[in-house]
């Protein structure tokens, strides 16, 4: 699911990927990082000069593949058994 960075000549690094169209990252379009954490989504503006996320972490190219993200992963989470998640624990193992 996860794409980090390609290189497709050789020492011309680029991306990141959006992990749900495929797309490369270019220019200050609106992009996305988002990690599981601890049973919830953690969302963040991805910077316009970004060029790789953190390990874990999924590029997404923007709103829409940010939604069908969101709604893959509500999906997922509708069968699984039910966890117990507060937003302190999210808080602490975020380590705010």
């Amino acid at each position: 699911m996860q794409k980090m960075i390609r290189q497709d000549p050789p020492n011309q690094v680029r991306g990141p990927w959006c992990s749900t169209c495929d797309q490369e990252k270019r220019g200050d379009s609106h992009w996305f990082e988002v990690h599981q954490l601890a049973g919830a989504l953690i969302i963040r503006r991805l910077g316009p000069q970004a060029r790789t996320v953190a390990p874990g972490h999924s590029p997404v190219c923007g709103e829409g593949c940010l939604s069908t993200l969101v709604s893959h992963w509500m999906s997922e989470k509708a069968w699984a058994p039910r966890e117990q998640t507060t937003m302190e624990a999210v808080a602490g193992a975020m380590g705010a």
